[in-house]
Formats: C-alpha cells, structure tokens, sequence
C-alpha cells in the first residue's frame, strides 16, 4: 500500500528493449507504507475487491488506477484487516522509499 507524493513525469521506458525504440512512461514518486512477497502471502483478494468495492476499475490490465475518494477509507481499513491477518514475514515495512531512488 502506498501514496503517490509527486506530480507526474515522462521518460524513457522502463523496459529496455521499448526504451531502444524511444517509447516513453510516465513515472510518479510513492510513499509506501507495506508491500507484499507475493510468493509467500497473496494480495487482498481480487473477488472480494470487486464486491466490496464495485466503485474502482479492479480489471485494468495497467497500473496506475485512481481510487474513487469515497471507498479510499473503507479499503485502506479492508487492507489493514487483511495485514493483521498475515504472516508478519510477508512483509516488507518501510518508512518511506521513492521509486527511482
């Protein structure tokens, strides 16, 4: 989980081969709070995502997704219940890590 804490920005790719081909991403610095090791603990779960929480796009084949401001606390709270549920191992806690750094 985290926040995105900077405006927007274009630059090369960040896949060489489409970076070769001068294809540009747009990039953003985040705030992360928790991030997950997917081979030890599953993220929240998709299917209870898309019942709950109907209001955000959960089958967006990119990143990037804005959630809607009205369900932004009731899934922060479905998060925090899904991470005290966790194996403690599965995390990674951070005080702050910016992308690019």
């Amino acid at each position: 989980m985290g926040t995105v804490v900077s405006g927007v920005w274009e630059e090369a790719h960040w896949n060489v081969n489409d970076a070769k081909g001068g294809k540009k991403a747009l990039f953003v610095d985040v705030e992360w709070k928790t991030l997950l090791d997917p081979n030890i603990q599953s993220p929240l779960d998709r299917s209870l995502r898309i019942a709950n929480f109907p209001q955000a796009n959960w089958n967006t084949p990119r990143s990037g997704i804005r959630i809607a401001d009205e369900i932004v606390e009731p899934l922060a709270t479905a998060w925090v219940q899904h991470l005290k549920l966790m194996d403690k191992d599965a995390m990674y806690n951070f005080d702050i890590i910016k992308c690019g750094q």
